[in-house]
């Protein structure tokens, strides 16, 4: 068994046949059947069932798939850091939810650039979901999300709460209001961006059901942006917005009323394999220089 015929037997099973994979590989069909048989005869075990011009994964395919990945994965990590160890000693993983990046970890980030030159960070940006599995199986090594795991490998922080405020453009007619009842939310134009989670129960619970929103956007500090040029409000959590704030660009209009949004809170997520290593234990430390506060779960 090679590392070239488990990276073509996790290609078959994406691209779904012998013909594609021979292009993905630039060679011929033949030569993938020849690896996925000698594959099979050497796990003793029947990976896929071939029907026509297609192919699906049998019960020991669907067995053996993890493994394969992590295999390769571990590969590939080992000639990278091979390949970098004349300029760093190690790397660590953080998988992040976007909106937090700009206004909770950019300094974090820098903070531990400059003090840790001899460690290489990797980022990705995701939703909390694809986050947790990619700390699940091993693809990163810290996660920075807003959904808690209940994963039992895991250990987890509060690295911050919350609140969420209505904010409207300082030329905004609204922005003379001193305060905003819950059920006139029903009738604003929001520039909606779905946090998930609490904040979608809370929504859904004193707006229309499946009601339209003025704008529905992804990236909250694109919401943000359309907000600060014009008329209409938005809900944000403060951290988002707490800059804006005080730069008097924006003005929160203070809720009245039941039922208050509920607080939102941030997780770092790691295993419990994980907190050993040195440079993971830093980058906390430097979470909590920066006032992110780490309260176990």
């Amino acid at each position: 068994m090679n590392i070239e015929t488990l990276k073509t037997f996790m290609i078959l099973v994406k691209a779904g046949s012998f013909s594609k994979t021979a292009e993905i590989f630039h060679v011929t069909q033949s030569t993938i059947s020849s690896r996925i048989n000698d594959l099979e005869k050497e796990l003793g075990k029947k990976l896929f069932y071939r029907k026509h011009h297609k192919i699906e994964l049998t019960e020991s395919g669907r067995f053996f798939l993890p493994y394969a990945e992590k295999i390769v994965n571990n590969w590939n990590f080992s000639i990278n850091r091979l390949n970098s160890t004349t300029l760093f000693d190690d790397q660590i993983s953080i998988g992040c939810i976007y909106s937090t990046l700009p206004n909770l970890f950019f300094p974090v980030y820098n903070d531990y650039l400059k003090n840790n030159p001899r460690i290489s960070l990797k980022s990705i940006v995701n939703h909390s979901p694809n986050i947790l599995m990619s700390l699940a199986d091993e693809s990163i090594d810290i996660a920075l999300t807003y959904q808690l795991s209940p994963n039992p490998r895991f250990t987890s922080w509060i690295c911050r709460e919350d609140d969420f405020v209505l904010v409207v453009s300082k030329n905004s007619p609204l922005a003379k209001k001193t305060f905003i009842d819950i059920q006139e939310i029903n009738s604003l134009n929001l520039i909606y961006h779905n946090w998930g989670g609490e904040f979608t129960e809370w929504i859904s619970r004193i707006t229309q059901h499946n009601r339209w929103f003025h704008a529905t956007v992804g990236p909250a500090d694109l919401a943000l942006s359309i907000v600060k040029n014009g008329e209409d409000p938005t809900i944000l959590t403060r951290s988002t917005v707490q800059k804006d704030l005080q730069e008097g660009s924006i003005v929160e209009i203070p809720f009245r009323g039941y039922p208050l949004p509920p607080r939102w809170k941030t997780y770092l997520t790691t295993t419990h394999q994980q907190l050993s290593r040195d440079p993971i234990r830093e980058w906390i430390r430097t979470m909590e220089k920066h006032g992110l506060v780490m309260i176990p779960v």
